[in-house]
């Protein structure tokens, strides 16, 4: 291998170092810019999922204020209290079966309370 590396000319030898210092600096740098795009993936796969969670339950309390502002809109007609205090149903259903069929139609609506 000395023999060899004696019987190369000088411009050889200059690239043949310049090739190995190369491939060694490849070689170092290569896994720790894989580990730092690892983690930037993770950081923004977490940050993807903070902000759909924060989407949906931000969803969930604007759905839950409306239910709550349309159970209080109802529950405040005055009708609407005086068949509620008389347990008069057929009143109840005369009242508010029609809102209901209509807000199940456009609205999806389940349940009408």
């Amino acid at each position: 291998m000395k023999n060899l590396f004696n019987s190369m000319k000088i411009g050889q030898r200059v690239s043949l170092g310049f090739a190995f210092v190369l491939i060694l600096t490849v070689a170092v740098i290569t896994p720790v810019i894989l580990v730092q795009i690892e983690n930037i993936l993770i950081e923004s796969e977490q940050r993807a999922l903070e902000n759909g969670y924060n989407n949906i339950t931000t969803a969930i309390h604007d759905e839950a204020v409306k239910a709550e502002s349309l159970s209080a809109f109802v529950a405040n007609i005055p009708d609407v209290q005086q068949a509620f205090a008389e347990g008069d149903r057929d009143a109840l259903a005369r009242m508010l079966t029609p809102t209901f069929k209509l807000m199940q139609e456009r609205y999806n609506v389940e349940q009408f309370q």
